[in-house]
């Protein structure tokens, strides 16, 4: 079963099985943790036709490279929108295009306890 594309303007807060491709725009930051036990963990911004959000993930991307992600979940930091996945993989779908200004992961969410 395939399942259908999320685009990144569509994502909302706790959004789960999220299958989406995106181009890589940036490194945001990269930070290592070393306890309990080592890991790396990287934010890039990432993007596709439809706006671009900030990417949480333990793989080191490559800028310029398009990948997909098919069980990506969204969560909120500090009232802002992120894209959470461990495994993105390279694919070669084309996107010529990412759009940089709809940012999704500025936007203030309110949330309710």
């Amino acid at each position: 079963m395939t399942s259908s594309l999320f685009h990144i303007s569509s994502l909302k807060p706790d959004t789960f099985r999220i299958h989406s491709q995106f181009k890589v725009i940036e490194l945001i930051i990269r930070l290592e943790v070393i306890q309990p036990k080592p890991i790396t963990i990287y934010e890039y911004l990432i993007a596709d036709d439809t706006g671009c959000i900030i990417l949480n993930t333990t793989s080191e991307l490559t800028i310029g490279s398009i990948y997909e992600i098919k069980d990506g979940h969204t969560g909120v930091v500090e009232h802002y929108l992120r894209l959470y996945s461990s495994k993105p993989e390279p694919c070669s779908v084309s996107l010529s295009n990412p759009n940089t200004q709809n940012n999704c992961s500025l936007v203030y969410l309110e949330q309710k306890i």
